[in-house]
């Protein structure tokens, strides 16, 4: 959506907690400390809404990445105000 450099730290939405499991068959694992993936159980579906599909990645809609963007670290209020 920007033409920044891509993150470090990748938000990943799922549905439901028991996507955990299938996420710890792929060697994911809880941390503390050096996480890149931050995986979200968002409190209601509507984050979900608008989803669009781009190059084989399901994205979130560019109504919901300005505000996760703006609270997210690194350079991310800069992406935010391009997007």
């Amino acid at each position: 959506m920007g033409r920044y450099a891509a993150f470090r730290i990748a938000s990943v939405y799922v549905h439901h907690e028991d996507a955990l499991d299938d996420l710890r068959d792929l060697s994911f694992r809880p941390t503390d400390r050096g996480t890149n993936v931050w995986v979200l159980v968002p409190a209601d579906a509507g984050v979900f809404q608008g989803v669009a599909t781009k190059n084989g990645l399901h994205c979130v809609a560019p109504a919901l990445v300005y505000p996760n963007l703006h609270a997210h670290s690194e350079r991310a209020r800069d992406v935010a105000h391009e997007v």
